[in-house]
């Protein structure tokens, strides 16, 4: 189950505010984003929409929920604004630059928690 917490500030709010993707209580999701760990190498792409965020501000984390066992990947992860409501298919990715990197590293994702 994949459940985005996304940390959000605002210059108009002191502090964050946590926006969860879905809205549905955690009750849908993705077992395979961020990654699919039976591969050792694996690309994703998901749109957060303005509507599903609901408010203005700035992303200053990306959280996921791992259902699954506790695993180890390392991450590089990019961030672009995009007109894009969805992706048409499988070859439809959004083009990023390393301007756009905003981490790289290795994360442990343990087993039904947020990381």
């Amino acid at each position: 189950m994949l459940i985005i917490l996304l940390g959000l500030s605002s210059w108009q709010m002191s502090a964050q505010t946590i926006v969860e993707i879905p809205t549905t209580g955690g009750t849908t999701g993705n077992s395979y984003l961020p990654s699919y760990s039976f591969y050792n190498y694996s690309l994703t792409q998901q749109i957060y929409t303005a509507t599903e965020i609901g408010m203005p501000g700035t992303i200053n984390s990306v959280a996921f929920y791992n259902s699954g066992t506790t695993k180890t990947r390392t991450y590089t992860m990019y961030m672009v604004n995009t007109t894009k409501q969805s992706f048409s298919g499988s070859t439809d990715w959004i083009t990023v630059t390393a301007a756009d990197q905003v981490f790289t590293g290795s994360v442990t994702m343990t087993g039904s928690a947020w990381t």
